[in-house]
């Protein structure tokens, strides 16, 4: 019941988000570009049947372009569309899944976490646990109406891990949780490559507790090893097929990481094997001089049988790519900046901090005093959260994109911390409708503190003119699609065949989604040939260089949406402020080469669309 209730609770914030236009599902849109680049790659594989095949064809032809994502979060969406096809047909039944998958995925992380937590938490304290997870703001942002991202399926086995690697701490013996555990992060490495982070955190801790004296850990995390990497080879298989099963990819779950996994194995069976000699078992030294050898011959090997592995997975990103879009991405911003610390903006940026990780002032050194106070197998369980926590708040701190993680680390220490004091209220006489309220105003002091800091900060900035560009930068406002795409789309026009477009990379995704046409680039860190060339022809600093490249790269329509301050600086950044190709289409000063098209009303205001002339 009490799970059902934080439930709830998270349902009226989601349709509080709704009404605040946050999530723009009411107005038929998703929340973001990877959101319709989702449903474009389930339609493609829906159509096309080519499981194994990663190019999508319609994103800079004729070679197409492969992402890093793989096949989970598209096997859940496809699931959920072929379920409501018998009903409303296949794409209505995609949409609205879409729309509801991340969610409904919050209920099952709910109760994993809930389960996750039963080990180090009072049964009457688990409720705690539930009400401050669903009003955790990166845990909002990740379960958001309309984003069917596969964020919500990372976290949900995040959850699952840290539930059983404490099991796997606490009864080292029960092998089988051991196993789960190690099946639970092949599978979280197969949805993405960020899950490398808690899955060595999940290796490490028990490995530190094997060399402080707890001997059980070492069969256990050889079960573990074992069932890790034989799960991996089954996911490389499902994913890849034969054909590419040997290709080495960084970001992306590849032979690089079997390698990987296969050291790890080694790693524990001989960890386990000199665990068994009695002068290994009986004393520390011994443990720390096999685990620092074992450890180091492992980096060796892995140092010299996959060169490049220790970079990072974004080593090989798209240098131009990385430079004008990657770092304004708003996911890779930090949450503050030393810098901000001592300028204007010093309470705006401390409030941020608070909001994004505030529960860690508490949380912090509850952990740490667990760490310090509990004993044996407790301790090992406690250490594992302090450690995720060590791990992911300077992560969150430096991208904001690490703060869920960060959030669930913590909320454990800080639901027992709070049910403490819930608890100590009760050592005093009164009781009735006065311990009643006193107990509620603790528990919702305790979910909303941290975002009054923000909301006290946010209006003042606002009044400073500081809020205007947070408005002016929201494309769905400034620059909706649906009017254009159905224009686009028209059978008797512009849609009867398909159409090479040049628009901004955000536009991409939805453009693919919604019409039948081919962009040239979508948001993708991954080397995209069309993203090169439209940033060059579009920032172009005069009209001949531009109709050069437009006609070697075969540009049949160009749309531009000068309102769009983002789109307008994105461009004109690279000709330092001189008067470009941009910015002579953008004040309807239209070269010879290209013909502007008459737009229905709804979408002339915002847009500007021209066809290249022969």
């Amino acid at each position: 019941m009490d799970l059902l209730k934080a439930f709830l609770v998270f349902l009226v914030i989601q349709a509080a988000l709704v009404g605040g236009g946050v999530a723009p599902f009411a107005d038929g849109d998703l929340s973001d570009p990877d959101a319709y680049m989702r449903l474009n790659r389930v339609v493609h594989l829906w159509e096309s049947g080519a499981w194994f095949d990663p190019v999508y064809p319609r994103i800079s032809p004729p070679d197409g372009h492969v992402q890093h994502w793989t096949r989970p979060m598209d096997m859940v969406l496809l699931a959920g569309a072929l379920v409501g096809a018998p009903f409303v047909g296949f794409e209505k039944a995609l949409f609205g899944w879409s729309v509801a998958i991340s969610p409904l995925m919050q209920l099952p992380t709910l109760l994993a976490l809930v389960w996750a937590a039963a080990p180090l938490v009072q049964r009457s304290r688990l409720w705690l646990v539930s009400i401050l997870f669903v009003i955790q703001p990166a845990a909002l942002l990740t379960f958001l109406i309309g984003r069917p991202d596969h964020n919500a399926l990372l976290i949900l086995c995040f959850v699952l891990s840290i539930g059983l690697t404490i099991r796997l701490l606490l009864q080292p013996e029960r092998r089988r949780n051991a196993a789960l555990a190690g099946v639970v992060a092949a599978l979280a490495l197969w949805i993405s490559m960020e899950t490398l982070l808690f899955v060595v955190v999940g290796i490490a801790v028990p490995g530190v507790f094997w060399v402080l004296g707890d001997r059980r850990l070492a069969q256990a995390m050889l079960a573990h090893a074992a069932a890790l990497l034989g799960t991996l080879l089954l996911v490389l298989l499902l994913e890849r097929g034969i054909g590419r099963l040997a290709v080495v990819e960084f970001d992306q779950t590849s032979l690089a990481h079997v390698v990987l996994f296969a050291i790890n194995l080694v790693f524990w069976s001989l960890i386990y094997g000199a665990g068994r000699l009695p002068v290994i078992d009986r004393r520390p030294i011994g443990r720390v001089a096999v685990g620092a050898l074992a450890g180091s011959a492992a980096l060796a090997a892995l140092w010299l049988l996959v060169p490049g592995f220790f970079a990072s997975p974004l080593a090989g990103v798209d240098p131009l790519y990385r430079d004008v879009r990657l770092v304004n991405i708003q996911e890779f911003q930090p949450i503050i900046r030393l810098t901000d610390l001592w300028s204007g903006e010093a309470a705006g940026a401390i409030g941020r901090l608070l909001l994004w990780l505030g529960i860690g002032v508490v949380a912090i050194p509850y952990v740490l005093r667990k760490v310090w106070t509990a004993a044996g197998p407790e301790r090992a369980a406690w250490s594992l959260l302090a450690a995720l926590a060590v791990v992911f708040i300077p992560l969150a701190v430096g991208q904001v994109r690490w703060a869920a993680y960060a959030e669930i680390a913590m909320v454990i220490p800080y639901a027992v911390a709070v049910g403490g004091v819930v608890a100590w209220l009760r050592s005093f006489s009164f009781e009735g409708p006065l311990m009643m309220t006193a107990r509620a105003c603790i528990v919702a002091g305790a979910c909303v503190w941290y975002f009054l800091p923000v909301s006290i900060v946010g209006p003042a900035d606002a009044e400073e003119g500081e809020g205007e560009g947070v408005v002016a930068g929201d494309r769905r406002a400034t620059c909706p699609l649906r009017p254009l795409t159905a224009f686009l789309s028209d059978p008797d026009g512009l849609g009867a065949r398909e159409e090479r477009v040049l628009a901004f990379v955000d536009f991409g995704p939805e453009l693919l989604y919604r019409t039948p046409h081919s962009v040239f680039s979508i948001p993708n860190h991954r080397f995209q040939p069309g993203f090169t060339a439209a940033y060059r022809i579009m920032s172009a600093a005069d009209d001949a260089p531009a109709e050069e490249l437009i006609r070697r790269h075969q540009v049949d329509l160009l749309l531009i949406c000068p309102r769009w301050p983002v789109e307008a600086a994105f461009y004109q950044a690279a000709t330092n402020g001189e008067i470009g190709f941009y910015d002579h289409l953008a004040e309807d000063v239209v070269p010879d080469f290209l013909e502007p098209l008459e737009l229905p009303t709804e979408a002339a205001e915002q847009f500007r669309l021209f066809r290249v002339r022969p």
